[in-house]
């Protein structure tokens, strides 16, 4: 074997053998759900977050509730089911868009006077929709009516 065929195995070798190391890794994560394809943050059983509702004006509300995997989204209707708000949405391109929350015979419109409904996780402003975010144990969520 001359030198330069050496030299293309050794450099060959040096590329060849850690990308089978890493696809046989990848294959050995995958195959023990060590590596997943679900959205990050999705949890499976119950949950306990704090949701707080700031309407712009003064008026707040506030609770802390148990839920099975809920998003963001889903959290907000549990309020809406024990009967303390009313909540308008709007599906749209397959996510939900908060319309509009009613509470103590008030309607707070999307939209109205500039002001939007806007929500944040643990003070972090959500990039994705409400529907999208999944919360985690112990995780706050504030629903603001905000001049946007």
């Amino acid at each position: 074997m001359n030198s330069k065929t050496k030299n293309n195995l050794i450099y060959a070798s040096k590329i060849i053998f850690p990308l089978i190391i890493v696809i046989g890794l990848f294959i050995v994560g995958v195959s023990a759900g060590i590596i997943t394809f679900e959205p990050p943050n999705k949890l499976t059983g119950e949950i306990t977050a704090t949701i707080e509702i700031d309407f712009g004006d003064g008026t707040n509300y506030s609770n802390i509730f148990t839920v099975e995997n809920s998003t963001v989204f889903d959290f907000l209707l549990e309020v809406e089911e024990i009967g303390e708000i009313i909540v308008g949405t709007n599906e749209e391109s397959g996510s939900y868009e908060i319309e509009s929350i009613s509470y103590n015979d008030k309607k707070y419109n999307h939209g109205e006077d500039g002001y939007w409904w806007l929500f944040y996780v643990n003070e972090q402003f959500a990039i994705d929709s409400a529907d999208k975010v999944y919360l985690s144990d112990g995780d706050l969520v504030e629903w603001k009516f905000e001049n946007f």
